[in-house]
Parts: C-alpha cells; structure tokens; sequence
C-alpha cells in the first residue's frame, strides 16, 4: 500500500511532466482530477482543490512566459485570434475537418461516447453524466478554437488524439475496472482494441510506404535525365501517393 506522502509525491512529478511535455496536458489534467471528483463525491477535500490550483497556476505562467514567436506561442496566438472570429466559428477548418471523420476515424468514439451516456442514464448518475458531457464539449470547443485554421490531415489527427482519452477514459473506468463484470470481458475487451489498433497503424503505414516507393520510382527516373532540374504534369504522375 502506498502511503499519502509518496502519493503526493507521484502525483506532483506526474504534474510537471506534464507540464514540461505539452500544453494540451492541462485538459488532462484538470479532467482527470473533475472525474475523479465527481467518481470519489470528495467535493469537501480541500487538498484536491489546492491541487487544481497550483495546475491552474503553472499552466498560466506557462502561457506568460512562452515567446510569441515560437511553436507553442504561435497556438496560444491562435485560440486569442479565434475567440475574436467567433461570428465565423462553424466556418473553422477544424470544426470541418471533424465533422468530415465522423463516420469513419471519430465513428469509433461516438459509439463509445454514447454507450458511455446511456450507462449513467440507466444507473441514474447524473453527476458523472453532466461532467463528461460538459468535458468532452469544451474540450472539442478548444480545440476548435486553437485550430481554427486547419492543418494537414495528419497534423489535424494528433491535435484531436486527445479525445479518445476524454471519451474512453470513464468507459475503460466503469466497464472493465468494474468488479462485476467478468475477466473474459475484459480480456476480450483489451484484445479487440488492441487488433484495431494494431490493423489501423498497419493500413496508415502502407500508405506512406506505398508513397516513399512512388517518389523513390520518381527519384530513379529523374536521374536518367540531363540536366538539374525537370517539369512533369500533373496527369502524368498519381496525386494520390504524391499528396497524403
């Protein structure tokens, strides 16, 4: 059993390595502590709310103390600049972007999601149901707003990657930590996700491999040619591999 201090003491060091790794990790932060909050009923801890303080307090220096000029600065630049087009918020390129995937990479946790709901309706926790409702939608508005301008795909993909632990963190919580539902489940559980996760990488890598083999085809044919540089049109070669 780990006693107080040296929970106290992990959590601290959890704390700034957060806080030294990304901004984004105070939305992790401040989650887990809510949900743990409303999972616990602590509401008269005090040591909590010191908690959620000092993160309040380091993650604001944070924003003071980071040059405009650099990569983080740029975002924080970014969500002040959103804020102020709010009148064109469902114009975003981030909020289309979003909406585009729903019925295919973000279908997975509006399933999730709703299961997720549909769990505390029926088991009337209406604390728990509220929170991660509210959570999920600032957390979307958020990153709406930092994003606002859009991204590649791929960049847009890593802003959005931490939905799957606002959606999936109470499910992983109340279904498989639950001590009524059986270890078959939950094996059965961890084994599909693992599966898709392990198919999806395979099939986003085959992509990208496929597009190195197309520029290498396209590296091998320049070299034939005299000369440093060459025109090529764009119906002679596959946009597709080109562009992913």
């Amino acid at each position: 059993v780990i006693r107080e201090g040296s929970r106290l003491a992990i959590g601290f060091i959890i704390i700034l390595l957060c806080y030294f790794s990304h901004p984004v990790t105070f939305l992790f932060l401040f989650f887990i502590i809510g949900y743990y909050l409303a999972d616990k009923k602590k509401w008269k801890d005090y040591r909590i709310y010191s908690i959620l303080v000092f993160i309040v307090l380091i993650y604001l220096v944070n924003i003071v103390i980071t040059p405009p000029d650099s990569y983080e600065g740029q975002y924080f630049a970014d969500f002040s600049e959103s804020i102020k087009n709010l009148r064109n918020f469902f114009t975003f390129q981030s909020l289309r972007f979003f909406f585009h995937y729903t019925d295919g990479l973000y279908f997975p946790h509006l399933i999730i999601g709703l299961i997720v709901i549909i769990y505390y309706v029926k088991r009337k926790m209406l604390i728990k149901l509220g929170y991660y409702i509210i959570a999920i939608l600032a957390f979307l508005f958020i990153t709406f707003l930092t994003y606002y301008q859009g991204d590649s795909s791929m960049a847009m993909e890593k802003n959005f990657m931490p939905l799957s632990l606002f959606v999936c963190l109470p499910f992983v919580k109340e279904f498989l930590f639950d001590v009524n539902q059986g270890k078959i489940l939950k094996h059965f559980f961890v084994i599909i996700v693992l599966g898709i996760s392990l198919f999806n990488i395979y099939n986003e890598s085959s992509i990208y491999r496929s597009r190195l083999a197309y520029l290498g085809q396209m590296m091998d044919y320049s070299e034939k040619l005299t000369g440093q540089k060459f025109l090529i049109g764009k119906k002679d070669i596959d946009m597709d591999r080109i562009i992913v």
